[in-house]
C-alpha cells in the first residue's frame, strides 16, 4: 500500500491494474467499462470493444475493428472509442 498526502492526512491506496474501454461522443466521455488486467479481462475488453463499433456501425469488417485494436482506437464521426491498460 502506498501513503498519500490529503489535505492534513494521508490516505493509503492500492494499485488496481486494469483495462479500460472508453467510449466518447463529441469529446465527452458516454462510458468507461473496467475489467481486470488478465487474460480473460483482456478478451472481455476486445468482445466490448468489438461490439460498440458494430452497433454503432454495422457496416465496419472485422479486418478493420482488429486494426483498431491494434492501435487501441476507433475513430468516426466524433464518436472514439479507447482500449487502455491502466497500471
Amino acid at each position: 500500500m502506498k501513503k498519500v498526502p490529503k489535505i492534513g492526512k494521508e490516505l493509503e491506496t492500492q494499485k488496481v491494474y486494469t483495462i479500460n474501454v472508453i467510449e466518447s461522443a463529441n469529446a465527452i466521455v458516454q462510458g468507461i467499462t473496467s475489467f481486470k488486467d488478465n487474460k480473460a479481462g483482456n478478451k472481455e475488453a476486445e468482445m466490448l470493444f468489438h461490439e460498440l463499433v458494430k452497433s454503432s456501425y454495422p457496416e465496419t469488417l472485422d479486418e478493420e475493428i482488429e486494426v483498431c485494436l491494434d492501435n487501441g482506437y476507433f475513430d468516426q464521426d466524433n464518436y472514439m472509442i479507447f482500449i487502455v491498460h491502466s497500471n
